[in-house]
């Protein structure tokens, strides 16, 4: 149980650090029903940044 609870926490405090320095909105919101959130992956932005 305790390796299920660091790993949850290392992931959000990975989510957390990537939001942190990133110029973009880490979530962006989506028009389905049960799932109202995703990642805001788009490879074209990091493209263009580098």
């Amino acid at each position: 149980m305790l390796s299920y609870i660091a790993t949850y926490l290392l992931f959000a405090c990975m989510l957390a650090v990537l939001d942190r320095f990133s110029d973009r909105p880490l979530f962006i919101r989506t028009h389905l029903k049960h799932l109202p959130w995703k990642l805001n992956y788009n490879f074209r932005w990091w493209r263009t940044q580098e």
